[in-house]
C-alpha cells in the first residue's frame, strides 16, 4: 500500500525548528486575518489535510467482509484495530505538541506578530470539524491493505525480538523491516524468543499421550503443524481428538490431554484471552443450524476448537465449515462472515465415522490415556504449563517444539496415526456389549482368514438369545439384523444379505452371491 508523506516532526529543543518546518507542521488550516485590528478574523480546517495527516500517522478505515467498518493503526508493520476516540485522541495530541505559530500582521499604522498557540488550534478545531462524519470516512488507503499470509510451503510466527520463517528446509529469523506487508499486532507473541534444540516439558507430555511411539508422535507433531498453517487451498480436514481407551462405564474419562493441546495451540496465536485468531467454541448443545453458531469467533478467527461435543453433534452438518469455509456471526453483525477456518474437534466419546466422506474430512488422532483426571500433567512436571510458573527456558523450549511441527507439516503433510481402538469404543458405545462378544466370537474363525462364511439369520439369533435370555423380547429380535449389519460395518468385514427359505447373512462373500444379493434388491 502507498504511504503517505512524512511530515516533520517536533524537535526537543524548539531553537532548532525552522520557521518552514513550523509551517509545514501547520498545514491543515488556512485563516485570513484583520489588518485593521492586527488579528486573526478566521481560521478554516482542511477536511483532506487533516485525513492525510491521520494517515501518516498510521490511521486507516478497514472495510470488511461483513459490510462493517473498522479502524485500523498501522505502525512499524503491524496493524492492530482502534476505535474513532482514539484517531482523535491522536490528533488532539498532535495539536498539543505543536510549536507556536508566529504569524506576521501589517497595516498602514504598524505591524504585529501574532502567537497562535496549540490551545486556540483546539478550542476551535471542535467548532468546526465533525470528525466522524468529515474526517474518518476519508481514511481510505491509496490500496488494500495487505496483510501477511502464509503460503503453502512458508509460515511466519511473531516475536517481539523477530520474526520467524520457516519452510520445509529451515526456520529463519526474520527481521520486521524486511517483511513485505502488515502482520496483526495481536499476532506477535509478547515475548523475546531464542530457538531451542533441546525437548522440553511439552514436547515430552506429547510424547506421554504418544505412548512414546515416535510415529504416532511425528503424527501429532504434523496436526499441530496443520492447524498453525495459516493457509487454506489444499483439501482442509478437521483434527479430530479422542481417547485411546474407555472407563468401565463405557465412556471416556476425559483429562486425557485434549484440551492441553488446544490451550497450546491458543498460545501460538493469542496474544491475549481477548483475542480470537484461535477460539473455543463450547461443543455440548452446539447448534450447528444456526448461522450464530460461532458467535464468539470474529474476522481474525484462524482456529475454531469444537471443544467436548455430544453425542447430538451431526458431523455431517459441520462439512461445508470444514471444506468451504465457516458462517461466523455475531448477533450485531449485518451479515455473516464466510471464511476458511482449521477446525480442532475434541470428543469424549465416539461418532459414527464409517462413511467416505466423514474420513476424507477427519484425521482422527487417539491419545494415550496416560494421564486421566487423577493424574495430570502437573502431578508430573511440578508446574502448570503456560503459567507463571514457567521459565524463559520452558518457553522458548515450547515455541521451538511448536516450529517443529509447522516444519514437519510444510515437509511431510499430514501424517495419518494408525487407529488403535477407535472402532472398538464404537462397538462398545453402539451395541450390547453381550452382543458384541458373542457376534465376535461367531466370526473369528472366518474374520481372520477372511474366509467367505454362511450364517442363517434365525439360527445366529437363537444362539445368541439361549445364551443371552435377557434379550430374548420383541425389541432386541427386531433390531438383531441391524446390530450384526452395525458390528460388520464397524469392523469393516465385507458382507451381504440374501433372501432364501432361510435368510442367510454372508461374510467375506463371493463375487456370486454378492451379484446374486445385488440382484434381489433391485
Amino acid at each position: 500500500m502507498t504511504l503517505h508523506k512524512e511530515l516533520p516532526k517536533k524537535l526537543p529543543n524548539d531553537n532548532l525548528i525552522t520557521a518552514d518546518d513550523v509551517e509545514k507542521l501547520h498545514d491543515f488550516y488556512t485563516f485570513k486575518t484583520d489588518a485593521e485590528k492586527l488579528i486573526i478574523k478566521e481560521l478554516k480546517f482542511d477536511k483532506l489535510k487533516i485525513a492525510n495527516l491521520l494517515m501518516n500517522m498510521g490511521f486507516y478505515r478497514f472495510d470488511t467482509p461483513d459490510g462493517q467498518t473498522e479502524y485500523v493503526r498501522i505502525q512499524n508493520n503491524k496493524i492492530e484495530l482502534t476505535q474513532e476516540k482514539f484517531i482523535v485522541d491522536a490528533f488532539e495530541d498532535y495539536i498539543k505538541e505543536l510549536p507556536d505559530r508566529i504569524i506576521p500582521i501589517t497595516n498602514d499604522s504598524g505591524s504585529r506578530e501574532y502567537t497562535l498557540r496549540p490551545v486556540e488550534l483546539r478550542s476551535k478545531l471542535y467548532n468546526y470539524v465533525n470528525f466522524c462524519k468529515d474526517i474518518l470516512d476519508r481514511l481510505r488507503p491509496d490500496n488494500d491493505i495487505e496483510i501477511l499470509h502464509d503460503t503453502r510451503d512458508s509460515k511466519y510466527l511473531f516475536f517481539e525480538n523477530f520474526a520467524i520463517k520457516i519452510t520445509p528446509d529451515g526456520i529463519q529469523p526474520t527481521s520486521y523491516n524486511s517483511i513485505v506487508g502488515n502482520i496483526w499486532a495481536t499476532a506477535v507473541i509478547n515475548r523475546n524468543f531464542t530457538y531451542d534444540q533441546t525437548p522440553g516439558d511439552f514436547e515430552h507430555f506429547v510424547e506421554d499421550i504418544c505412548n512414546e511411539n515416535d510415529e504416532r508422535k511425528a503424527s501429532l507433531m504434523s496436526i499441530l503443524g496443520y492447524l498453525l498453517h495459516d493457509y487454506y487451498d489444499y483439501d482442509l480436514r478437521a483434527a479430530f481428538l479422542t481417547d485411546v481407551n474407555m472407563d468401565g462405564a463405557g465412556t471416556a474419562a476425559g483429562g486425557t490431554g485434549k484440551g492441553l493441546i488446544g490451550k497450546a495451540v491458543g498460545q501460538m496465536v493469542n496474544r491475549s484471552r481477548n483475542d480470537a485468531i484461535y477460539t473455543v467454541i463450547p461443543g455440548k448443545g452446539l447448534d450447528l443450524s444456526k448461522d450464530t453458531r460461532y458467535a464468539l469467533a470474529d474476522i481474525s478467527t484462524s482456529i475454531l476448537h469444537l471443544e467436548d461435543v455430544d453425542k447430538t453433534f451431526n458431523l455431517q452438518a459441520l462439512f461445508n465449515d470444514i471444506t468451504d469455509g465457516a458462517t461466523i456471526r455475531r448477533p450485531y453483525q449485518i451479515k455473516p462472515i464466510i471464511k476458511p477456518v482449521k477446525m480442532m474437534i475434541s470428543i469424549n466419546h465416539t461418532i459414527d465415522v464409517q462413511r467416505s466422506s466423514d474420513r476424507r474430512r477427519l484425521i482422527i488422532f487417539e491419545l494415550a490415556n496416560y494421564y486421566s483426571d487423577t493424574f495430570r500433567p502437573t502431578d508430573k512436571y511440578k508446574k502448570w504449563f503456560f503459567g507463571q510458573d514457567w521459565t524463559e527456558t520452558d518457553w522458548n523450549q515450547f515455541y521451538s517444539f511448536m516450529c517443529r511441527c509447522v516444519q514437519l507439516f510444510l515437509r511431510s503433510g499430514l501424517i495419518e496415526p494408525e487407529e488403535i481402538n477407535y472402532q472398538n469404543r464404537r462397538l462398545e458405545e453402539s451395541l450390547p456389549e453381550d452382543f458384541v462378544w458373542f457376534i465376535g466370537d461367531q466370526f473369528s474363525t472366518y474374520t481372520n482368514g477372511r474366509v467367505e462364511h454362511e450364517f442363517v439369520k434365525q439360527t445366529l439369533l437363537k444362539s445368541f438369545t439361549d445364551r443371552y435370555p435377557a434379550f430374548n423380547n420383541d425389541r432386541f429380535m427386531r433390531n438383531f439384523t441391524k446390530y450384526v449389519r452395525q458390528y460388520c460395518q464397524l469392523k469393516t468385514i465385507p458382507f451381504c444379505e440374501i433372501r432364501s427359505t432361510s435368510d442367510l447373512f454372508i461374510i467375506y462373500p463371493s463375487a456370486s452371491n454378492l451379484a446374486k444379493a445385488k440382484q434381489q434388491k433391485k
